[in-house]
């Protein structure tokens, strides 16, 4: 495991329908464990359908369970490690998603966590987001956040390298928005390979009693995850803070 990876312990997910349709946060939590990281494990969640990071500023307990002032959706509560914050770009625009990313940057640094910011995918419904633009978003957005630690992990441009060299594999759902199972399982995939520092592949493993090309179909995304986790330029604090780290 890199030296520079975070390994977190304790894990909070924000965000809305991309988090939670297929559950995103207990995937991420499957990989770890797999990986031998279940000692202390506590991986939880604060999700609203339809909500970008405004709404889950304004109309969620987000903030009060980052602070330790209410419990997560699964009934864990603080401290956390850290804390990631999936925005849903298409569905808002790029003031909005600086402006609450900010917000949220503020209660987690106070609250002595690292900030995680997931570049997702673009959908066919609003295209004048794509994939570079989101990620080019996230960027910005993370190098201006230097109360904490902060980083940006590109589970978009994981989806694009994945159409790209195995057009055959179904990342996106029937609504062409919402991910179908390996669509989660590369996001899944890239925050591990990002926070702890592994490659996701020596998980992959079926959970049924054996499918040997669903198993080829995860190595394959797995593989992509890793790659591009050590491929990221520019996505941390131009000044960082003493306790920042690299992906």
């Amino acid at each position: 495991m890199s030296a520079q990876a975070l390994a977190p312990k304790r894990l909070l997910f924000i965000g809305d329908s991309l988090t939670y349709v297929n559950d995103l946060d207990q995937r991420v939590a499957f990989l770890a464990r797999a990986a031998g990281f279940s000692e202390g494990l506590v991986i939880d969640r604060v999700v609203k359908g339809g909500a970008p990071l405004k709404k889950l500023w304004t109309k969620t307990k987000a903030k009060q369970v980052i602070k330790g002032e209410a419990a997560a959706d699964g009934g864990a509560r603080a401290p956390w490690d850290a804390v990631i914050l999936q925005e849903d770009l298409p569905e808002t625009d790029v003031e909005s998603f600086n402006s609450f990313a900010h917000k949220f940057h503020h209660v987690i640094a106070a609250a002595g966590a690292a900030t995680v910011l997931i570049a997702a995918w673009p959908y066919q419904r609003l295209p004048e987001f794509n994939t570079e633009a989101i990620a080019r978003a996230h960027v910005i957005a993370a190098e201006t956040m230097t109360l904490g630690p902060c980083c940006v992990v590109h589970v978009g441009r994981a989806w694009a390298k994945a159409a790209e060299k195995h057009p055959e594999l179904q990342l996106y759902s029937d609504d062409q928005e919402h991910p179908a199972l390996l669509g989660t399982a590369l996001a899944a995939a890239s925050v591990f390979s990002a926070l702890w520092g592994r490659s996701a592949s020596v998980q992959t493993t079926s959970r049924g009693a054996g499918n040997d090309q669903e198993d080829e179909d995860l190595k394959r995304l797995h593989d992509i995850a890793w790659q591009l986790s050590h491929h990221k330029p520019s996505t941390l604090n131009p000044k960082p803070h003493p306790k920042s780290y690299t992906l």
